[in-house]
């Protein structure tokens, strides 16, 4: 019985848009508006039985699809995307997604991932920092992208502090550094400290971080063309840049 049954859903359904197809004109106005979505429905083509995914470089599609978390056999005027957009973004790797639905059955999904720029020492291990200071994953890294320390599970709040002083510093892409050469010390997020290949440390103080990479870039060849050793440098204060001898300060 059931099997009639669908049989003549189907040959009705297809009647239909035969119908449609065929009348043209003033029929197809009379007849789309009321029938289409019956037609689609009879014919399954509203049932989800696909899932494209872009935007993938380190993630997955399986990953994508699995948190996007979308029901077997769902029917695409039933499927909201906030939701499957709220779940892809608490995903560590998902910076945004977008969520979109066309016929026949197809959800697309666009997503951006995060991109991994420093390393931040926690307990025993590292775990990689994106740059707005969002943890991504524990990692056996401990080279290659700037390091952050002063910062644990417990009290994390120095992360944002320390991504933007990385951000001034990658906005002024200075060439006598490099940020893999970079420590970045937060344990007092108000005064974050960047420590130098050559032992010198330079204080910050509270924002303002570009234009503080821009006034230390200005001193540096001043610097290296004295005596060499390890040196204080001091951007806190807005008129002027401090130098004192590590020794001495």
């Amino acid at each position: 019985m059931t099997r009639v049954r669908r049989k003549r859903r189907l040959t009705w359904a297809t009647g239909v848009v035969a119908a449609v197809a065929i009348g043209g004109g003033a029929a197809a106005a009379a007849w789309a508006p009321g029938w289409w979505p019956l037609a689609w429905s009879e014919l399954g083509w509203d049932v989800v039985d696909r899932i494209e995914v872009r935007g993938v470089g380190r993630l997955s599609e399986a990953d994508v699809r699995a948190w996007a978390g979308v029901p077997d056999g769902v029917r695409l005027w039933e499927v909201e995307a906030g939701p499957i957009v709220a779940r892809l973004e608490r995903h560590p790797w998902i910076k945004s997604a977008a969520v979109h639905k066309r016929f026949p059955g197809t959800i697309g999904i666009d997503i951006e991932e995060r991109i991994p720029a420093a390393l931040a020492r926690m307990g025993r291990g590292y775990v990689l920092i994106d740059p707005d200071g969002v943890v991504l994953e524990a990692t056996p890294l401990d080279r290659g992208l700037p390091i952050i320390v002063g910062v644990s599970e417990k009290h994390p709040e120095g992360l944002a502090t320390a991504a933007a002083v990385l951000a001034g510093f990658r906005a002024m892409a200075p060439s006598e550094l490099r940020a893999e050469d970079l420590v970045v010390d937060v344990t007092s997020p108000g005064d974050p400290l960047v420590i130098l290949t050559d032992g010198s440390r330079v204080r910050f103080g509270q924002g303002e971080y570009g234009d503080k990479w821009r006034r230390y870039v200005a001193v540096f060849q001043d610097l290296r063309g004295r005596a060499s050793g390890a040196r204080v440098v001091d951007l806190r204060f807005r008129d002027r840049v401090v130098v004192a001898s590590e020794a001495g300060s």
